[in-house]
């Protein structure tokens, strides 16, 4: 038996008693949400969305005023170095002034 991934769904609330509104939906797993120091940016890691069998994460992140989440980082992207991958382990997390994303990479080999 293959292991089951269930629908996604990313959601924020703009403040207090505001609304509850879906930033990222998809089939596969999210997690590892961090958000900003001044609470505008969100970044997580999803695999909803890539390619059987292995299933690798991308990195989305959001930002406040924007109506949805984008893919800043895809899991199978050339632009990671060869021998390291994006997995559940990759733990996203903003810079002080928020203008940055580190990821820790795990290797491969």
């Amino acid at each position: 038996a293959g292991e089951s991934f269930d629908e996604a769904e990313t959601a924020v609330r703009q403040s207090a008693g505001g609304s509850l509104r879906p930033v990222f939906e998809g089939t596969g797993r999210t997690l590892s949400l961090t958000w900003s120091r001044d609470g505008q940016r969100l970044a997580f890691l999803s695999n909803a969305g890539e390619s059987a069998p292995e299933k690798s994460f991308s990195v989305y992140t959001w930002q406040a005023g924007e109506p949805t989440a984008r893919r800043v980082v895809a899991g199978d992207a050339t632009s990671i170095p060869q021998g390291v991958s994006l997995t559940e382990a990759s733990l996203p997390r903003f810079s002080r002034d928020g203008q940055r994303l580190y990821l820790n990479m795990v290797g491969t080999a």
